[in-house]
């Protein structure tokens, strides 16, 4: 789509490149060879990329591509698993979060209940503050918990 990533202004000259013809080339070297490329490879999706620095669009395009559970469109700094969501605010603002499952949603630091069986919530976050939440049926169990401490 024309867009550039990497070292803007450095061209790079091509050190490894695809040459498989089934894989689908996304992006180009400045001299025309493929320099970042996806292919499925029976349930995974294969990415060979020359760039080192990918910019948070394009890491979402790949997402999306993947086919595997996306719990934000935010570029804030985010890890989850299969009942936590870790993330860290670059911007302040209400975010929204999308979840696997209708479960219960726990604000962990906050010691608080934030969604009663949704797919999807919301939290308010100020300038670089970070968050834990736990999602699951048992929510309300690890809350009498963390109150017990």
């Amino acid at each position: 789509d024309g867009r550039m990533m990497g070292a803007y202004g450095v061209k790079v000259a091509p050190m490894f490149t695809v040459k498989d013809k089934d894989a689908k080339v996304l992006g180009n070297y400045v001299n025309g060879l493929p320099g970042v490329t996806v292919k499925r490879v029976g349930k995974s999706l294969s990415i060979f990329s020359a760039v080192w620095q990918l910019d948070m669009e394009f890491v979402k395009e790949i997402v999306k591509m993947s086919g595997i559970h996306s719990y934000s469109e935010l570029t804030d700094p985010l890890e989850a698993n299969d009942a936590l969501i870790s993330v860290h605010a670059r911007f302040p603002g209400k975010k929204k979060f999308s979840l696997p499952k209708k479960t219960d949603v726990l604000d962990v630091y906050n010691k608080k209940i934030i969604a009663r069986k949704a797919d999807t919530f919301e939290a308010d976050f100020k300038l670089h503050e970070s968050k834990l939440f736990y999602y699951g049926d048992d929510a309300d169990e690890l809350l009498k918990k963390l109150n017990q401490l």
